[in-house]
């Protein structure tokens, strides 16, 4: 049997010990949102949604298979949909060890490139890369 995707929210909720509205402030969304989600009256966009997986998975949260697959391409593989490879600012920041404060002044200077939508940054994984290989080796 499929879970659902309200069910999975409760449950990722609950393995993580968090409210809705640290969630919320986590996924740079609305707690609001977040309990529309839990009550099934609505459903992420799939940005927000690549973005509840990726932070799901990065803390240790096994996502099902049909949450997964969801999120990413149109075709059902999972991972590899036109959002799969995007990171919210809280991921960067996490990523590259640094404030959110500083990835916001990063992408206001043109430090990072980065897709804005909906209010909500997204930064591809590449560019994640080639920042930190920059910092590593300065200069190449």
């Amino acid at each position: 049997m499929s879970m659902s995707f309200s069910d999975f929210v409760k449950k990722a909720r609950a393995e993580l010990g968090v409210t809705q509205r640290q969630l919320a402030a986590d996924l740079q969304i609305s707690y609001v949102t977040v309990n529309r989600w839990e009550r099934e009256h609505s459903t992420p966009n799939a940005l927000t949604r690549v973005s509840f997986v990726n932070y799901c998975q990065a803390r240790g949260i096994a996502v099902p298979a049909e949450i997964a697959v969801s999120a990413g391409a149109d075709d059902g593989s999972p991972s590899t949909g036109a959002f799969a490879d995007l990171c919210t600012v809280s991921e960067t920041a996490l990523y590259l060890r640094l404030s959110r404060g500083t990835i916001y002044n990063l992408l206001k200077g043109g430090g990072l490139s980065a897709l804005k939508t909906g209010g909500q940054w997204f930064i591809p994984r590449a560019e994640l890369e080639r920042y930190r290989s920059e910092r590593q080796h300065p200069g190449k």
